[in-house]
């Protein structure tokens, strides 16, 4: 299936499709989460005063720069059996398969269970962009969520940044 990336401009979303190649390995985090607030003051209020909005916009930054569909919760619960409100089970198809109206599943599930969209996105960032697991992974979920979304927004920043400069590398090298 061929997407359709609108302008030729953005070339990090072309870049996606062809990540095989990038230089992104398995590396620790690029930011701390005790200095992300400093770098991302906005996404440490926003998530202070509304989580759910913050976890929302990264799941679908996460999606678009991964170009992946949305699965609930990233699939990481799938085998647990949570799901959107707790009542479906395992049996529950949500949780392995694409969902069919990905905004409204991530709108579901940024505001429902918050705190598992926030764990998810963490782990689809370290899944698709190759990021290592550290000593923060549990903590900060439990305690300082506003810190751990912004380490992810620099993050989304930092890769998104690196998608471009691989795209600019890229169409320079493919011109005679």
């Amino acid at each position: 299936m061929v997407k359709d990336f609108g302008d030729a401009g953005d070339a990090c979303d072309a870049l996606c499709m062809f990540r095989s190649g990038s230089s992104i390995r398995e590396d620790s985090w690029r930011t701390s989460p005790l200095t992300a607030p400093c770098k991302e003051p906005g996404t440490c209020c926003l998530s202070c005063a509304c989580p759910c909005c913050t976890a929302c916009q990264q799941r679908q930054e996460i999606l678009r720069l991964a170009n992946l569909d949305y699965v609930c919760c990233g699939g990481l619960f799938a085998d647990w059996g949570c799901c959107l409100f707790g009542r479906c089970g395992r049996s529950c198809p949500v949780l392995e398969e694409p969902f069919p109206l990905p905004i409204s599943g991530v709108l579901l599930e940024a505001f429902c269970c918050t705190p598992f969209a926030i764990i998810g996105n963490r782990k689809l960032i370290q899944d698709e962009f190759h990021r290592a697991s550290d000593e923060w992974d549990d903590c900060i979920c439990c305690c300082f969520a506003a810190s751990q979304m912004a380490q992810h927004a620099d993050e989304l920043r930092l890769i998104h940044r690196q998608y471009a400069h691989e795209a600019r590398t890229y169409c320079a090298a493919s011109l005679p």
